[in-house]
């Protein structure tokens, strides 16, 4: 006699990280199942440290996920700063890396999307404001935890056309 086996559907981690806060989505292809905003402070080293140890332990918690999906940096100079943008995009590459390192190690597909494809993923332009997509995945989610908590609702959006 058969057994009646349940499979289970597979699990994504989509991450928004900026340098200071890493907003999360954990989500099958379909549903949506639990997301936040995490703060992490201190050096450049101490920062990246820290999202992949709280991205680990995300990824050990919750066995049945097989994707991270993470939001492409993309280099913005910002006028009156100096190389703030280049330093920025210089970290977020190096986090992007470390990412894409703990997936091979982890054994987990890796994706990575365009930031417009997340803004157009969550309200269909490429040109939403930040006000629009909290308001955005406040409508689809209800409780948003802070603006990396939206776009990490995005980035699953359109991790999940990659699929």
């Amino acid at each position: 006699m058969g057994q009646n086996l349940i499979k289970l559907e597979p699990t994504m981690l989509a991450l928004d990280a900026s340098t200071t806060h890493v907003g999360f989505v954990i989500a099958t292809e379909s549903s949506y199942i639990d997301g936040g905003e995490i703060a992490v402070k201190g050096t450049t080293d101490k920062r990246l440290l820290d999202i992949y140890s709280y991205t680990l332990a995300m990824l050990e918690q919750k066995p049945t996920i097989e994707t991270i999906v993470v939001e492409s940096p993309v280099y913005v100079a910002r006028r009156g700063k100096g190389d703030a943008g280049a330093r920025t995009f210089g970290t977020l590459s190096e986090l992007k890396g470390v990412l894409r390192l703990l997936a091979i190690q982890m054994d987990k597909r890796f994706i990575d999307v365009h930031p417009w494809a997340v803004k157009i993923a969550l309200t269909k332009s490429r040109y939403a404001t930040k006000a629009k997509m909290i308001e955005e995945a406040k409508r689809r989610i209800g409780g948003v935890k802070g603006e990396h908590h939206a776009d990490a609702l995005g980035v699953w959006l359109a991790g999940r056309k990659k699929l």
